[in-house]
């Protein structure tokens, strides 16, 4: 997630929120098929949720 933050937030005028949809919706992107051919759709709404709430923290800490 780091990774993403940093290349995503190489604009300072990007708010937290901004940059944690990019973030979020970056890995979501990446790891759906993944997810969906191993699990239900109730794991895949709590791994979502999961992923959501990392990328809240990172891009907020990348932010301050």
């Amino acid at each position: 997630l780091t990774t993403y933050s940093k290349s995503i937030n190489s604009t300072t005028s990007e708010t937290v929120s901004e940059v944690t949809s990019k973030i979020t919706n970056k890995i979501i992107s990446e790891i759906t098929s993944e997810i969906t051919s191993e699990t239900t759709s109730d794991n895949t709404s709590e791994i979502i949720s999961e992923i959501t709430s990392k990328a809240t923290s990172e891009a907020t800490s990348e932010a301050t």
